[in-house]
């Protein structure tokens, strides 16, 4: 059997590191032009500058929506929290809407049920400093277990100045009505 040797090549060495060094700035140079041009031409077909405008145009319609300019702060409801006589938990809200001469007021409160033949929850009005009492009305339940009451304090009411009224008090009382509050207080609202 026959043994052949092969000799290695008598290449330069420095010339083989210079072609690995030539491909590589080749490859890096094309690669770094391609992502360039790449880049260039995705952002020449970007829609974001359209978006941008749109959505800065749609946040200011809904700003609007929100807010309107020919919305004064007098027509922005205040509010005021149920506290309940009890325990001193929170137990509803009352949000207050004034105008010039009126005050209207809507009452969601979360109070144990009564027995409906003999007993209902009274809202009333106090004015501040004078014993000076006003009824609003007595709660409506509603079907999720929550009582409401919607009035209007004006002077047919017999409220010239509804502001001089900041606090409501309900009471749970007997059905014979009167002109004050009477039976057990369950919550009170300061405004």
């Amino acid at each position: 059997m026959m043994h052949r040797r092969y000799r290695t090549g008598r290449r330069r060495k420095s010339n083989s590191a210079l072609k690995n060094i030539f491909s590589l700035f080749v490859f890096g140079t094309l690669g770094a032009g391609m992502m360039y041009g790449g880049v260039t031409w995705f952002r020449s077909h970007s829609k974001v500058a359209d978006v941008g405008d749109q959505v800065a145009v749609a946040s200011k319609s809904i700003s609007d929506a929100i807010a309107p300019a020919s919305v004064s702060a007098a027509a922005l409801p205040d509010r005021a929290n149920l506290v309940s006589a009890f325990d001193g938990q929170v137990t509803g809200v009352i949000n207050r809407v004034k105008a010039e001469k009126t005050a209207n007021y809507h009452v969601l409160a979360y109070l144990p049920g009564v027995n409906d033949g003999l007993e209902e929850y009274t809202a009333w009005l106090l004015k501040d400093g004078l014993a000076d009492v006003k009824e609003m009305g007595q709660l409506s339940p509603r079907a999720d277990g929550s009582w409401m009451l919607d009035f209007t304090a004006d002077p047919i009411s017999g409220i010239s100045d509804a502001a001089l009224y900041k606090t409501v008090v309900i009471m749970k009382e007997l059905k014979t009505g009167g002109s004050a509050p009477s039976g057990v207080k369950m919550a009170e609202a300061t405004f």
